[in-house]
């Protein structure tokens, strides 16, 4: 926030997501990792009417049937209670609950107006493990800041700790 903030620009909104929530509905249904990517990428790049009929192939569940919801679960706290219509379980209810104390935390920080959930956020780099974050400001379409929590990269490095960092597009 103080990194948005020092900006030119001094206008800016955040993103957060989790990526668990994607990974724990993906793991449910019965496919490859080949199959789970491609699904990703639908997601990811919000193609509906592809992601759609990948789903579809695949069987008509209510797994298939959140996942197909996923892309469009952007917005505000309504967020979360429209996710837990969709799927319930102690892990998707964990995550989402954390998730929303998360939101409300940064919300009395900067206010609601320019925070974001969004739980299409299925990122590609697999390091992440929970919260992740987009940044963007005013005049600029490009994220300008994106991070999250990594708990277990350092531990490829010889030093097993939980890790939590983002990077800054200074040239944007």
């Amino acid at each position: 926030i103080e990194v948005l903030a020092s900006s030119a620009s001094k206008s800016f909104s955040l993103e957060i997501g989790d990526v668990r929530l994607f990974r724990e509905l993906v793991n449910k249904l019965d496919t490859d990792d080949e199959n789970k990517e491609i699904i990703r990428n639908y997601i990811e790049t919000k193609n509906y009417p592809a992601l759609n009929d990948f789903l579809d192939s695949i069987g008509k569940n209510e797994i298939t049937h959140a996942l197909k919801k996923l892309p469009r679960l952007f917005g505000g706290e309504e967020i979360f209670e429209k996710t837990s219509k969709l799927f319930s379980d102690e892990k998707i209810d964990a995550i989402l609950s954390n998730l929303k104390d998360l939101y409300k935390k940064i919300s009395k920080i900067i206010g609601s107006g320019t925070l974001t959930v969004d739980l299409g956020m299925v990122n590609r780099t697999d390091y992440y493990t929970s919260v992740i974050i987009k940044g963007y400001l005013e005049g600029y379409g490009d994220e300008v800041l994106s991070g999250g929590r990594y708990d277990k990269l350092i531990r490829d490095f010889g030093y097993d700790v939980p890790a939590v960092g983002f990077a800054v597009n200074v040239d944007a």
